[in-house]
Order: structure tokens, then C-alpha cells, then sequence
């Protein structure tokens, strides 16, 4: 006997077969795809290269 969350995975494909919100498989990948986008983020800030500011050279 299949259930219906069975008969839905059948029908699924491409995005929508590994990015769903039915089965369980499918909010681990979106709530790991979270994680990683916000990981990423972090270190892009992290090591983004800085701006210097310029030096007040004050003449007497």
C-alpha cells in the first residue's frame, strides 16, 4: 500500500522533487540550504577585503 505522501514524491521532479514542503526529506534540504546561504554570507563579510581610511595629514 503506498501512501499519499508516496503518490505525491512520484510526481515531483526537478526543483520541486528535492525543495518541498510535503515531505520530510524536503524541509531538511530547505532548512540546509538556509544554513549554507547564511554561512556563506558570514564569510563573505568576514573576509571581504576593508576600506582604509585616509590619513588627516595636518600641516602646521
Amino acid at each position: 500500500m503506498t501512501s499519499k505522501i508516496d503518490q505525491e514524491e512520484k510526481h515531483l521532479t526537478g526543483f520541486n522533487k528535492y525543495f518541498n514542503t510535503t515531505t520530510t526529506n524536503g524541509r531538511v534540504n530547505i532548512s540546509c540550504a538556509t544554513f549554507a546561504a547564511i554561512g556563506m554570507y558570514l564569510l563573505y563579510l568576514k573576509f571581504r577585503p576593508k576600506h582604509e581610511k585616509p590619513q588627516n595629514k595636518q600641516l602646521k
